[in-house]
C-alpha cells in the first residue's frame, strides 16, 4: 500500500488526553508520596536538592553522591532525566511529589502520541491481509471491509496506541518517578524512529 495519510492533530490530542486521564482519574494517585527508589534518586540526591552546582548533573552518577570517575560509583548516568528532576524542584523549598507525578503523566501521554505516529508508519490498515512482495493486498477480510483511516490515521496504528496507553505494564514507570528515565528513553527513541521512518517514506 501507499504511505498513510497525513496524521490528524485532533487524533493526537485526543490520545494525549486519554493517556493523561488513565493515570490521573484517581486524585490519590497524584497526591501519593515517594515510592521505591524515589528517595534515593530525588529526595536524598544532593544534585537534585540543589546542594551542588548544576554542572554536577554531568559529572555525578544518577544517585548524585559519587563522581562518575569514583570507583564507588555504579556508573549509572542519566543527566537529562536528572535535569528534569532538578527543574521540578527549582524554586521550591523541597521536592513536592505532586509536581513530579504531574510531569510523569504528561511525559507518558507524549510517549503514547509518539507510539501513535510510529505505529501509523509501520502498521498496515485494517482490512488488509498479509501479502507477499509484489502481490496486491486485498481490500477486505472474509468479505467484510474494515476502516482504513480513523481521524486521518491508519486504524491499526490507533488501536496499537490505545493498547499501549492503557496497558498496566507502564504503572511502575509512570507512578514511580524514578521510572521517568524509562519514559524519557521511550520518548527519544520513538522520536528518532518517527524521523527515520518518515524520511524513508518520503524517499
Amino acid at each position: 500500500p501507499g504511505p498513510p495519510d497525513a496524521p490528524s492533530p485532533l487524533c493526537g490530542v485526543m490520545l494525549f488526553l486519554f493517556a493523561l486521564a488513565i493515570y490521573s482519574w484517581n486524585p490519590g494517585d497524584l497526591r501519593g508520596g515517594w515510592i521505591l527508589d524515589d528517595k534515593g534518586t530525588i529526595t536524598m540526591n544532593p544534585v537534585i536538592q540543589g546542594q551542588v552546582p548544576w554542572i554536577e548533573l554531568w559529572r555525578r552518577d544518577f544517585w548524585g553522591h559519587d563522581q562518575l570517575t569514583d570507583p564507588d560509583s555504579h556508573k549509572s548516568w542519566r543527566p537529562l532525566c536528572s535535569l528534569t528532576y532538578r527543574l521540578n524542584v527549582f524554586g521550591g523549598p523541597e521536592p513536592d511529589p505532586f509536581t513530579f507525578h504531574v510531569v510523569d503523566r504528561i511525559l507518558h501521554a507524549l510517549v503514547c502520541v509518539a507510539v501513535l505516529y510510529a505505529a501509523s508508519l509501520c502498521c498496515l490498515p485494517l482490512g488488509h491481509g498479509v501479502a507477499s512482495p509484489g502481490q496486491a493486498l486485498p481490500n477486505a477480510v472474509h468479505g467484510h471491509k474494515l476502516p482504513h483511516l480513523v481521524l486521518g490515521f491508519p486504524a491499526t496504528g490507533l488501536v496499537a496506541a490505545l493498547l499501549f496507553a492503557a496497558h498496566p505494564i507502564h504503572v511502575e514507570a509512570v507512578s514511580n518517578s524514578t521510572g521517568r528515565a524509562e519514559v524519557l528513553c521511550a520518548l527519544f527513541y520513538l522520536f528518532g524512529f518517527i524521523c527515520y521512518g518518515d524520511g524513508g517514506r518520503r524517499g
